[in-house]
């Protein structure tokens, strides 16, 4: 009989596959990602060392030709694709074409990443088995490339039976068939593959199972289907499944599910007292039908997927007792499999060129400090416009609960959103001295009554620009607009070179009399298409058919108002989210500052989940993946998406919080910290040696009592809106989880021309930290972020520059570039909690162009950034996540949320159009 292989080994196989590295290196990842995640080291150690020798044990007696059934077919427990062989036959022919339109860079990208998805995906030439995962992407970066490639090599492989889910309506569905047929169903036939095709660009699956019948009964053919997720067509598509079922014919076929937009439709979204909501009853049947196989599950937004429930795996019959005594039978309800991710779930990497939300909104998670010690929060595009909340109150449509009639005008930011979509249309077309589609985006709100009104205004403006066009009034406007645009665009990248107006007006005067506008929704008749002969210049009006997979081309100008208060929405709204090749400086987003703000957030998390799927990404059945909630405003995703989140504990621990806002003209509040600061340094360096980093840099104390620095925190006073660093349950956690000695940095920088002061016998050159550029009157200054990107390692730093690290502990910090490893390297170095002290220049500059303005405080700030030992069981709830069954937890809060969503109903009638909004 085959020996048993325990889950510690499959983890080891999957991860070896997924990263292309060594079982031994696999290993130590999963323990640094488990122990990350709040799992006690010695519990883990001792059961994956175990695993690692059996793996080796088995990959010994398999080099002498000793092979073990269950390492060579049972299941998925081993390494069964080579990513780095030589091209298949298939993904050759794709590969060509995908360098001939993204280039050699872009494709060597896509090659190594589908790479690491197939080898997660289950070995096609092992019978009943099956693999369920995530690819998580970027908003508008190139997903259907990835997935591209990953069907075609898949096929090279063996897969026979191709399935992809392509989101909600018509258009998105056709233009996936499109892309798809012109691709992979190209490069299969091109090398030789039968290729029978369920769909069409016209028309999507019927229920007729003749074609798939035939296909399953031909040898070496291909079965390849594009399917809305509509109630009626993934009925069809479950009919055709059941009835090749009946004759056996999945029995030995491979196939894969690709479910584009997954967070949308299939997650289980049904009212507490049902059983599953109807499209994700239909995948689960659908899912449920597949012998053998993958259903791998891409999004850029995977908060919903990563919420479902983990434990829901199983098939079975369920009796229920009736409800009213006086009924005499019960009823009885089959279950099906769910779709939470259990085997993988795998995070791209941000694609070269790719503008997300850190480049345009700023994220603190991976701050740096330029050259002479400013703070670079990753924003390097000046593409943010400011809409005031007047001019916001005028285009929002009055709420159905407030009533009114919806009467919208032009007002100032909205022209000039306008007239910049057409100034920056011709300068792009003027640099690629070629005509190109442009796009503008007017999304005010999900109602379609209210685009066909926000039309009529848009419409009229442009048509008296038509007519007007090169009058005084007209031109002067315009050649305003852009000199002060220039102005902003040239504070950035100086070195670029921009037309004169009057160079430039007779091409805009072009673009003008082209541009066209269109409301894309559900009702309109005119719908968005992109002829590759005609280049098109329009503007689009319209809500949820464009805020999901759909394309803007020449995406330039967008102009957002739209009030949604969900992770996932708010970054699927980002159209203007992708790559602009040529013309990055030229995009603009105007919206309002409440909106900015979230999306600022959104920024942080949006690589903070990341970081945490690259820890657990190969152990989704034992960890979940945790999400940081919002403090105010917003939720992660839609509450009936999230009735299996958690109230996490661990937040506190193995993380980095710090201060960013504090009053500028609060004189006594920022001269008592300055008070506390200096107490501390007088308390501490009397009795402790201080070690300074090169070049007069920043002071290092370690070995410091939590006494001392608790005194800190209990008389330091933050502002009111820092729950995390600031709050009063720092300080109870700090007593209860690390009541031992501290490390603390007191930041210095190590420019000679930084403003230094003299604090407590300790000469500190200031660090230079400007404030967002927001509009306020409550006289908050809010830094967006403190620390940099190697705050949690800074003692670290200090302690190599003055050679009092070991070789060991030097090799690791080489490498400690996420903050992951850098948290990990931590806890192997003793777990030891860091306190970094920053004094901020109170009259630090803005850099130019970056939405930031100089700052004007009475006096220096005293801020700081914590980073906290790892502990298990720490009670502070502001993440969620869910929790597998493998896993002990404890103290758990669940989450109550709800919300509807009209487009889910929708879906789930037999409405064939695309849905109403």
């Amino acid at each position: 009989m085959a020996e048993e292989i325990s889950q510690p080994e499959q983890q080891i196989y999957d991860t070896a596959a997924r990263e292309l590295i060594s079982y031994e290196d696999a290993c130590r990842q999963i323990i640094d990602g488990m122990v990350a995640a709040g799992i006690p080291e010695e519990a883990i150690v001792p059961v994956y060392e175990k695993a690692l020798r059996s793996i080796q044990e088995r990959e010994a007696a398999n080099a002498k030709g000793e092979f073990d059934e269950a390492a060579t077919a049972k299941e998925d427990y081993h390494h069964w694709y080579d990513a780095a062989k030589p091209d298949t036959a298939g993904w050759s022919h794709l590969r060509r074409k995908l360098t001939e339109k993204i280039g050699e860079d872009g494709t060597s990208t896509i090659h190594q990443e589908s790479g690491k998805v197939v080898g997660l995906l289950a070995d096609p030439a092992t019978k009943n088995l099956t693999h369920k995962g995530l690819v998580v992407g970027y908003v508008q970066s190139g997903k259907t490339a990835n997935f591209s490639a990953v069907i075609t090599k898949a096929v090279d492989e063996g897969y026979r039976f191709v399935i992809v889910l392509a989101g909600m309506y018509n258009n998105l569905r056709r233009q996936t068939q499109e892309r798809l047929d012109g691709d992979v169903v190209a490069a299969l036939q091109n090398a030789g593959k039968s290729v029978f095709p369920l769909t069409s660009v016209k028309g999507d699956i019927s229920s007729d199972s003749g074609l798939l019948l035939n296909a399953l009964r031909t040898k070496d053919s291909v079965v390849f289907a594009v399917v809305k997720k509509n109630y009626s067509r993934l009925g069809n598509l479950l009919k055709q499944l059941e009835a090749a079922n009946r004759e056996g014919l999945l029995d030995d076929t491979p196939v894969l599910i690709i479910d584009d937009e997954s967070d949308q439709a299939t997650p289980n979204t049904a009212k507490e007292d049902e059983a599953y909501s109807g499209i994700n009853r239909l995948l689960r049947q659908i899912w449920d039908q597949v012998q053998q196989g993958s259903y791998v599950a891409y999004t850029a937004t995977p908060f919903a997927n990563v919420l479902m429930d983990p434990n829901d795996e199983d098939r079975y019959t369920e009796y229920l007792e009736p409800v009213n005594p006086e009924e005499s039978e019960g009823e009885t309800i089959e279950r099906y499999p769910g779709l939470y991710p259990s085997d993988f779930i795998y995070a791209l990497e941000r694609p070269n060129g790719y503008i997300g939300a850190s480049r345009i909104f700023g994220t603190p998670l991976w701050a740096t400090e330029d050259e002479d010690g400013t703070l670079n929060d990753g924003v390097d595009i000046d593409a943010l416009r400011d809409i005031d909340t007047e001019e916001a109150k005028i285009l929002r449509p009055p709420t159905r609960k407030d009533g009114g009639d919806y009467m919208p005008e032009m007002v100032p930011s909205l022209e000039d959103a306008v007239l910049w979509f057409m100034i920056a249309t011709a300068l792009r077309r003027r640099r690629a001295q070629k005509k190109q589609h442009s796009s503008m985006l007017i999304h005010l709100s999900h109602r379609v009554d209210t685009h066909f009104e926000a039309v009529k205004v848009i419409e009229d403006y442009i048509s008296a620009l038509k007519e007007n066009y090169g009058k005084p009034e007209i031109n002067d406007a315009m050649q305003s607009l852009y000199e002060r645009e220039v102005a902003r665009m040239q504070a950035i990248r100086p070195e670029e070179i921009y037309p004169e107006w009057d160079e430039l007006k007779l091409a805009v005067g072009q673009v003008v009399r082209e541009t066209k506008c269109i409301v894309d929704n559900g009702s309109s008749e005119e719908r968005l298409e992109y002829s590759a002969d005609s280049p098109a210049t329009y503007v689009v009006i319209g809500g949820n058919t464009l805020a999901r997979g759909l394309t803007l081309e020449g995406l330039i100008s967008s102009y957002y108002l739209r009030t949604s208060k969900t992770y996932d929405a708010l970054l699927q709204m980002g159209r203007w989210f992708g790559f602009r090749p040529g013309y990055d400086d030229l995009i603009r987003l105007w919206t309002t500052a409440d909106l900015q703000d979230y999306y600022r957030h959104l920024a942080g998390v949006e690589d903070e989940i990341r970081e945490e799927i690259r820890i657990v990404g190969s152990t989704p059945k034992t960890v979940g993946v945790k999400i940081r909630t919002h403090p105010k405003a917003l939720q992660v995703t839609a509450a009936n998406k999230m009735r299996h989140a958690k109230a996490l504990t661990v937040d506190y621990s193995g993380k980095l919080h710090q201060l960013t806002r504090f009053e500028e003209k609060n004189a006594e509040i920022l001269n008592h910290n300055i008070q506390v600061f200096e107490s501390l340094i007088g308390s501490i360096s009397s009795t402790h040696e201080v070690v300074q980093d090169k070049n007069n840099g920043s002071y290092l104390f370690t070995g410091v009592p939590v006494d001392v620095v608790l005194s800190y925190f209990k008389d330091f006073k933050a502002h009111s809106s820092h729950y995390e660093a600031g709050s009063d349950k720092l300080v109870e956690w700090i007593e209860k989880y690390a009541d031992q000695d501290w490390n603390v940095v007191v930041y210095s920088g190590t420019q000679k021309d930084m403003p230094q002061q003299n604090f407590a016998g300790l000469d500190i050159r200031m660090a230079t930290r400007s404030a967002y550029d927001i509009p306020a009157d409550d006289g908050i200054a809010d830094l967006g972020a403190l620390a940099v990107g190697e705050t949690p390692i800074l003692d670290f730093k200090i302690l190599a520059n003055a050679g009092k690290l070991n070789e060991d502990t030097l090799e690791a910090l080489k490498v400690s570039k996420s903050r992951a490893k850098q948290l990990a390297l931590r806890f192997v170095e003793g777990n030891v909690p860091l306190l970094v002290i920053y004094v901020v220049n109170p009259h630090s500059k803005a850099k130019p162009g970056a939405r930031r303005r100089d700052l004007d405080a009475v006096a220096p700030v005293i801020l700081h950034a914590v980073v906290l030992p790892q502990v298990a069981g720490s009670d502070y709830n502001n993440f969620i996540s869910v929790v597998p069954e493998q896993v002990e937890t404890l103290a758990l809060d669940e989450e109550e949320l709800d919300e509807n969503s009209s487009i889910l109903a929708a879906a789930e009638s037999d409405d064939e159009g695309d849905y109403k909004e």
